[in-house]
């Protein structure tokens, strides 16, 4: 195998293919593809760019799968996710993605939807020519064409098969609203998408739907805590080597560091409102220790802003949602927040 197609994981035999991101920054999105028999499975395909689908047809290629017998599961719709699968799936193709997930792309085709978020936004303190940058990303939520393939929407308890191998379909909404992962339970294996990283802590986005995301992100990254997993393939990173019988313990101790870090956060922002009664979302996310090397916040990356505003929206939402705070509308139709 070349160095961008390697073999990860063996029965099931799993090869990793790591598409760079050109266009958004991200890094790199590793995607998997599965090979039993005559199938593949393909597991996220990365974003669009020349380079990342000569990587996926090489890829392909490699490994012998022939696009007839070759199917994709999205673990979701974030562009860096999904983005290139018009250029290495051809219509028709069997693409499971969740279902929560086509939802949101629908939901951002709907004008009152839209105008009705970009609403929340400015109400958190984000002016409007900055969310309106956020909006043009559309939310980094890919406008998938679910008229060109066979779309088929997956939720926890599902099966995917690939040849004679079974694979679990896992909850693990929160990083997006019908985010799913893969899991093998006769080997331990789970292929987890964004859930859980061992480079950052993955952000919960603003999107459509849910009121109180960080509270989903907590309660399937508890759940997935106790799933039995020995082996983790994730989409950003390194992959991490868990061999020895010591996987589960490194994958539940990597778990046991989110939920911390998530709780740390979510003291942070309450101390901050505490200190500094009357700050708009925006100003108590910038206000926050965690944002103290954030210098020049306008020559920031776009998507990176994005990122730490999403993410600060969530945890504000999750304290006024818990009773610890409270978003008081003024005029202008911003909140400010206060402790309750």
């Amino acid at each position: 195998m070349s160095d961008a197609c390697q073999l990860v994981h063996h029965q099931p035999d799993v090869y990793m293919v790591v598409i760079p991101d050109e266009r958004y920054r991200s890094g790199a999105t590793n995607c998997f593809i599965v090979r039993d028999g005559d199938e593949a499975l393909v597991v996220d395909v990365g974003g669009m760019s020349e380079n990342g689908a000569r990587l996926m047809h090489d890829a392909l290629r490699e490994v012998g799968a022939r696009p007839e017998a070759t199917s994709f599961f999205l673990t979701h719709l974030h562009l860096d996710h999904s983005g290139l699968l018009p250029a290495v799936a051809p219509e028709g193709a069997l693409v499971h993605v969740g279902g929560a997930e086509l939802d949101a792309a629908r939901a951002m085709r709907d004008s009152a939807v839209v105008d009705g978020l970009f609403a929340r936004m400015v109400s958190f303190g984000v002016d409007a020519a900055e969310a309106r940058e956020y909006f043009d990303f559309n939310l980094g939520i890919d406008d998938f064409d679910e008229g060109r393939y066979d779309a088929r929407p997956v939720e926890g308890g599902d099966v995917v098969r690939v040849g004679d191998v079974e694979f679990e379909v896992v909850d693990t909404a929160g990083h997006a609203p019908g985010h799913r992962s893969l899991f093998h339970r006769e080997s331990g294996l789970l292929i987890g998408g964004d859930q859980v990283l061992y480079t950052t802590s993955p952000y919960v986005p603003f999107y459509p739907g849910s009121a109180d995301r960080l509270a989903l992100y907590l309660d399937r990254l508890r759940a997935v805590r106790d799933l039995g997993v020995s082996c983790l393939l994730q989409a950003h990173g390194r992959l991490r080597s868990q061999d020895g019988g010591s996987g589960n313990a490194a994958f539940e101790g990597r778990v046991d560091w989110l939920l911390d870090h998530r709780a740390r956060r979510l003291r942070e922002y309450r101390e901050t409102i505490e200190r500094t009664p009357g700050l708009t979302g925006k100003e108590v996310v910038l206000s926050s220790p965690s944002s103290a090397k954030l210098d020049d916040w306008n020559s920031i990356f776009m998507v990176q802003r994005w990122c730490v505003i999403a993410n600060g929206m969530a945890v504000l939402e999750h304290l006024v949602a818990m009773g610890e705070g409270e978003a008081r509308p003024v005029a202008g139709g911003v909140d400010r927040y206060y402790v309750a």
